[in-house]
């Protein structure tokens, strides 16, 4: 595990391509981000960004992009070699990796970003219901939003939301 502030160009190259990796295997449930956003994102926020790399024959099979301020850690953006993710168990031994920094900086909340539901529910973490909110610019289509929201519900398309039955606050 390498704990990285601001990326180096070469290493930068590397994140972007497993990000991408990693962007293609969720089909486009995770937001394409270009390469820049990587570049500026802890020059805008230097203190409170945060890049874990993992390497693995001199090269970064995996890495996470995290924030973090006082005692929160938002682990939110990732990628992986999906050419090396079942041999080196990757997603859990970058998790143990990030968890085991937050207990070494006494960090009190973990903040998981919000996709692969099955691993977080494996891992034990807590879901909390999101809510969206729509509104469309057309007045006629926004009377239809109603109707409509309910297909945009995550227990409507993840089973795993399903399984746990999540209560309504």
């Amino acid at each position: 595990l390498e704990i990285k502030e601001v990326l180096d160009e070469f290493e930068l190259c590397q994140v972007y391509e497993l990000y991408m990796q990693t962007y293609y295997k969720q089909g486009g449930g995770i937001e394409k981000l270009p390469v820049d956003f990587f570049r500026i994102v802890s020059l805008n926020m230097p203190r409170e960004t945060k890049y874990f790399l993992w390497r693995a024959e001199n090269k970064i099979v995996a890495f996470a992009l995290c924030f973090v301020r006082k005692d929160e850690f938002i682990d939110y953006y990732l990628g992986f070699d999906y050419s090396q993710i079942k041999r080196y168990y990757l997603y859990f031994v970058r998790f143990r990796g990030l968890l085991k920094w937050c207990i070494e900086h006494k960090i009190k909340r973990y903040e998981m970003g919000v996709t692969s539901y099955e691993s977080k529910r494996r891992l034990g973490f807590k879901f909390i219901r999101l809510y969206f909110y729509i509104k469309c610019r057309n007045p006629i289509l926004n009377k239809l939003v109603p109707f409509l929201k309910i297909f945009f519900s995550p227990e409507h398309f993840d089973p795993v939301f399903k399984e746990m039955n999540l209560k309504k606050e």
